[in-house]
């Protein structure tokens, strides 16, 4: 899901590890868009990707806000606008997350995301795991 918001221009990207800090999920991904049009284009990707690698689905359905949610069980995405991801601070909220590194993020662009942390390995979802969204089957797995 990271890759495809980058893939989609996404800006402020990061993904972090909240399962010790919420029953909820096991990681959220965050990320900044300019403009509805391209929120709905990361959503719109995200959703197929899900769908086609994975058999995901998503358990909500997008709104007409600037601020979306995906949640596909383990995974909870949010695509803000900017100034939406600004004004609700989330970052600041799960604070005490750990930041999961993305190695496809240059140098550069890594340290222009919310922690700047640019380590070397990646998390992507997992094909293996059972086609339910239940906590038992996690859907990311480490790929070193």
């Amino acid at each position: 899901m990271a890759k495809i918001a980058d893939d989609t221009k996404a800006a402020d990207l990061s993904v972090l590890h909240v399962e010790p800090l919420v029953s909820w999920c096991s990681y959220m991904v965050l990320c900044s868009v300019m403009s509805r049009p391209q929120l709905l284009a990361v959503l719109g990707r995200m959703e197929d990707a899900a769908q086609q690698s994975f058999n995901r689905t998503k358990q909500n359905s997008a709104g007409s806000s600037q601020w979306e949610v995906l949640d596909f069980g383990d995974v909870v995405v949010h695509v803000f606008t900017g100034e939406q991801r600004e004004h609700y601070d989330i970052d600041s909220f799960y604070a005490a997350a750990e930041e999961v590194p993305l190695p496809f993020l240059g140098e550069e662009e890594a340290g222009s995301s919310s922690s700047g942390s640019g380590r070397e390995e990646a998390f992507e979802l997992d094909s293996s795991s059972s086609g339910g969204l239940g906590r038992s089957a996690p859907v990311w797995s480490k790929n070193l």
